[in-house]
């Protein structure tokens, strides 16, 4: 059962844990006729996992802040106007400062939910799972190639790369932009990442003997990537909010 602490860490409920793993489920059903909204759905719902398991800190309220409320009951109309603008500029203030650390709390989560550690072992499971049979039920999904994994770069890199996939939700939602993946299908070359080549360092280029080929690419998180980490960290984290019987 969930438990019904009221912390940071155990506020899930059984419903909006339900509603999480529905957005999962829609996103599966629509990899295949919509790209963008499925792998928006995916981010989602790690996102809303990740609204639950920290809150977003207030900004520090000024020194004079409940002077300034107070003023609000001035018989003085200008004062009063005065007082009611400053009350409406902090709400607007402070949900731009709380905002401002949806980022943030989406890579902490995924982090400290699923490490970068379990992302390829979990990926490798399934594969083990079906054993021999597995080239045969996926014959695009495994590379016959060396491919770049997540245990092959920095900390920092991953964590670049997970804050780009972020925005690609928000683009979506908010201007209408298409995420930049390419395949929309399982790689038979990568499962972890998807390299592109970035037009505006490409445009920008200048070759000298230091160039380096590798700096005009972008690496991006993969569908089948996403789709793990947020089975992981999701799952990991209703486990860690749930009392035994």
């Amino acid at each position: 059962k969930f438990s019904k602490t009221d912390n940071s860490k155990s506020r899930l409920t059984y419903n909006s844990f339900f509603q999480i793993m529905r957005l999962f489920q829609l996103s599966l059903q629509n990899k295949k006729n919509d790209f963008d909204l499925s792998f928006s759905l995916l981010v989602a719902s790690i996102e809303s996992a990740a609204t639950f398991y920290s809150k977003a800190l207030s900004p520090k309220k000024p020194d004079n802040h409940k002077r300034w409320l107070e003023l609000r009951e001035s018989r003085d109309p200008i004062i009063s106007s005065l007082a009611q603008k400053y009350e409406e500029l902090w709400a607007t203030f402070s949900q731009v400062e709380k905002d401002s650390q949806l980022s943030p709390r989406f890579i902490r989560f995924i982090f400290e939910c699923a490490p970068k550690e379990t992302w390829e072992a979990t990926i490798d499971d399934d594969l083990l799972r079906d054993g021999l049979d597995y080239r045969q039920k996926y014959p695009h999904e495994v590379s016959l190639q060396p491919e770049l994994t997540p245990n092959s770069l920095t900390d920092e890199e991953l964590q670049d790369i997970i804050k780009k996939t972020y925005s690609y939700r928000s683009n979506f939602i908010h201007k209408g932009i298409s995420t930049p993946h390419q395949e929309h299908k399982n790689s038979n070359r990568n499962r972890f990442f998807e390299k592109i080549l970035n037009p505006n360092r490409y445009n920008k280029r200048n070759y000298n003997n230091d160039f380096d080929f590798e700096s005009l690419f972008d690496l991006h998180a993969k569908y089948e990537l996403m789709s793990c980490i947020a089975r992981i960290s999701i799952t990991e984290y209703a486990k860690s909010t749930t009392t035994k019987p």
